[in-house]
């Protein structure tokens, strides 16, 4: 036996690739990272895109998020004064929130957006990564 082939103390072969970084589990670290660099950049890189609020539904989210964070009614969304029951009133605290973190600005009525946009580019992710790890363990053949 050569003493490149194996290790004195563990008698176990040597490798010549200890990157951590491509271990699996190191690997499937780097690769979430590289999925939620690119989504954020993609996602938090059109915030403050030229079409302000123009739709009539981000619009009216902000609108009744403002009205809320103003008046400080967070149980009953108005908009103009009308009671808004249309929606489910989660997305309204959730950017009124905002709103009283960076002010009422167009670009903060996005941010919660564009973060669950971003966290579930990641849960894609993980997913993929759990899927292909059940796939490649069930097509093993010392799968019984």
């Amino acid at each position: 036996m050569n003493r490149h082939d194996s290790s004195p103390a563990t008698n176990e072969p040597l490798s010549i690739h200890k990157n951590p970084a491509w271990e699996p589990a190191g690997f499937e670290r780097f690769y979430q990272a590289i999925v939620i660099g690119v989504a954020a950049l993609i996602f938090f890189g059109t915030i403050s895109s030229p079409p302000s609020l123009m739709d009539d539904v981000d619009a009216s989210h902000a609108a009744t998020s403002r009205t809320m964070l103003r008046s400080g009614d967070w149980i009953t969304p108005r908009l103009d004064g009308v009671k808004y029951l249309d929606k489910p009133p989660m997305i309204y605290w959730v950017v009124a929130a905002s709103f009283a973190v960076f002010g009422a600005y167009d670009w903060a009525a996005r941010i919660p957006m564009a973060l669950c946009a971003v966290l579930l580019c990641w849960l894609t992710a993980r997913m993929a990564a759990w899927a292909s790890v059940i796939k490649a363990s069930a097509s093993s053949p010392l799968s019984g």
